[in-house]
Order: structure tokens, then C-alpha cells, then sequence
């Protein structure tokens, strides 16, 4: 549904020329929840602005609706964006209008009758659960409710895309999960792609099937969410998993010990081995367990233990030899990089 193939977006000042993509490639299919992952300045929102054609590639091809949308006229350009509906991190509603006429305005433009738009905008309206909000305005809502303002407003065209530029990032928690459910709802329900870009690891994990981390106008990696998430190769996707994980380095290792801090990745059946009694059974070590958790994305269940393993260099190499034949085990040498830069 959309092929990006080797784009770059190239901005010029008077003092500077800026790289704000490079070389840039993905394919994101129909009916995908697809994740952008990137800190401020990776070049997520560029990205996102180029598959509407809000941002016109300096080199590179964009296909969207198997169309390359940098070569099409504006006129044709509008045609292919009324089938893109986009949302905002902060909503952009007019205040001067009510929660009805916001969503309606859309559909102003497209000369339809007055009892079309009304039965479109009240589809709308109950979809999004704001049905008793038609007549108020923006400032009467709460954050939540103005992002479902908007989120209708961006299907009242009945699009087959939908883009959310950080669209969670200026709510609280518990919002966020009920906007994130409104969406993998509208998802499975209307059959709608959705490309949500932040900086939130929470979020993808939460409804993405897949992911891109972006790091400097690069994309780094790409695949399915299990994938990445179970076995990340870019450092900056180990900082992002990282903080997730919060855990300090014990040391009670005595004269002649060692202690090794271990990152232990379950996935589905792995979960249920008792690793930690078997090493405290038939291995002569003493384990600290400093961070544990176990969750489930996309229905299958993952976890993280990050351990001290602490004994003799001979005792240490055999326990970590045995759980390497049963789990996938990172040692942790080092603290992870939180704090990057793009030069």
C-alpha cells in the first residue's frame, strides 16, 4: 500500500544544508499498525509529511495507492489525500466551531447534502464515543476527547490511511491506552493502515504489528514487533527497550569470585522454564535479580530478567553455558547509551 524506496529529504537554510532523510526504504502493507520509533530530530515527521506529499522527497520515490505521489500534480495530489486522514499531537481543532462542525468540515467541500453529512458525522460521533459532545467546543473537552475529536474528523472522508504524528504524547497514561484501543479498534473494525510515529517504546509495543527505529535520518532496523523487540541489532533500539527496564549492578562477589550482570529474553514457551531454581540448584552461583517482567504483544508472551550471577570464573562460564543452550542471554558489559546526537 506504500513503498518509500531510497529517500532522501535534503533542507537548505542560508547557513546550513540539513539531512533530514537518508536513503530512506519501507514497505507498509494494508491493514498494517506500523511504528516509527525515533528520538526528536531522527526524522519521523519528515517521513510522515512525505507520504502525503506534504513534503516532496529531494530524491527517492514515495508510492502510495501504487501511485508515485512526488510526480503527480497538485490536483491529482488532492485527489490521493483525501484517502490519508491525519491526526496531531495537539489536535489542531478550530475552537471557534463545535465538536459537529469540526468533524463535518471535511466533508463541506465534498458538495454532499446536509442529511449525508449529518448521518455521517453522528456515525462518527458514537464511534469515537463523543456522542453526547456534538454541540460543545474544543475547550469544553478534555485532552482525550479532543484527540477523538480529531481522530473523527480525520475518517469523516472515509480514508484508507491513517497518519498519527505523535498522536499520544500530550495525553496522561490512562488516556493514551483509551486512544491507542480507539485506534487498534478502528484498525480491525474499518480495515484502516495506520502509520503512528513517537518516541514512546510503550506505544509500539502496545498496538504495532510491526516497526521501524529511526536514528538520524536513517532507518536502522525494520521487521515484525516480536522480532525487534526479542532481538534488537541497533544500539539505539537497546536504549529504547533499556528504559523499560529499570535496574542498578550488584557486587557481593567475594576474593577469587566474579559477577556478571546477565540480560535473560524469553519468548512464548521459554517463559515457563524455572532457569533461576535450576541455577540455584545444579550450579554453584548465587543470582541477584534486578529487574523481571513478563508481558504479552501481539498475543505472544515475552520476558525480561536482568540477573547478577555471581561465583567462581569456572562455576560463572558454566552456568552462562547452560542457560545459553536454553534462552537467548546478552551480557551486559556496559551502561546503555541514553543520551544521542546527530552530528
Amino acid at each position: 500500500m506504500i513503498q518509500i524506496q531510497n529517500v532522501n529529504k535534503l533542507f537548505s537554510t542560508s547557513k546550513q544544508q540539513v539531512q533530514a532523510l537518508s536513503e530512506v526504504t519501507l514497505t507498509i502493507d494494508k491493514g498494517d499498525i506500523f511504528g516509527i520509533i525515533g528520538y526528536s530530530g531522527a526524522g519521523k515527521s519528515t517521513l510522515l509529511r512525505c507520504i502525503n506529499g506534504l513534503e516532496i522527497p529531494t530524491s527517492g520515490v514515495v508510492k502510495v495507492f501504487d501511485q508515485d505521489i512526488t510526480q503527480l500534480k497538485e490536483r491529482h495530489l488532492r485527489s490521493v489525500r483525501k484517502q490519508i486522514g491525519m491526526i496531531f499531537q495537539h489536535f489542531n481543532l478550530m475552537h471557534s466551531k463545535t465538536v459537529f462542525d469540526n468533524i463535518a468540515y471535511p466533508l463541506k467541500s465534498q458538495k454532499l447534502n446536509k442529511e449525508v453529512i449529518n448521518n455521517r458525522v453522528h456515525a462518527l460521533l458514537q464511534l469515537v464515543d463523543l456522542e453526547d459532545k456534538a454541540q460543545s467546543y474544543p475547550l469544553q473537552l478534555s485532552g482525550g476527547q479532543k484527540q477523538r475529536v480529531a481522530i473523527a474528523r480525520a475518517l469523516a472522508t472515509n480514508p484508507e490511511i491513517l497518519l498519527c504524528d505523535e498522536a499520544t504524547s500530550a495525553l496522561d497514561p490512562q488516556t493514551t491506552q483509551s486512544i491507542l484501543a480507539l485506534l487498534k479498534r478502528i484498525n480491525q473494525e474499518l480495515g484502516i493502515t495506520i502509520v503512528l510515529i513517537t518516541h514512546q517504546m510503550e506505544v509500539i509495543k502496545q498496538i504495532c504489528n510491526k516497526i521501524a527505529v529511526m536514528e538520524c535520518g536513517k532507518v536502522l532496523e525494520v521487521g515484525q514487533l516480536i522480532e525487534v523487540f526479542t532481538a534488537p541489532k541497533s544500539q539505539i533500539t537497546k536504549d529504547f527497550l533499556a528504559k523499560d527496564m529499570h535496574y542498578e549492578r550488584l557486587s557481593f562477589a567475594k576474593d577469587g569470585e566474579v559477577n556478571l550482570m546477565l540480560h535473560l529474553k524469553y519468548v512464548g514457551d521459554t517463559t515457563a522454564t524455572p532457569l533461576i531454581s535450576i541455577l540455584s540448584r545444579d550450579f554453584n552461583v548465587t543470582t541477584n535479580i534486578t529487574y523481571g517482567n513478563i508481558e504479552k504483544l501481539q498475543g505472544i508472551l515475552v520476558g525480561n530478567l536482568v540477573v547478577d550471577l555471581q561465583g567462581t570464573p569456572n562455576d560463572v562460564d558454566s552456568a552462562l553455558t547452560y542457560i545459553k543452550q536454553h534462552i537467548e542471554v546478552e551480557v551486559i558489559e556496559d551502561e546503555y547509551i541514553t543520551n544521542r546526537t546527530c552530528s
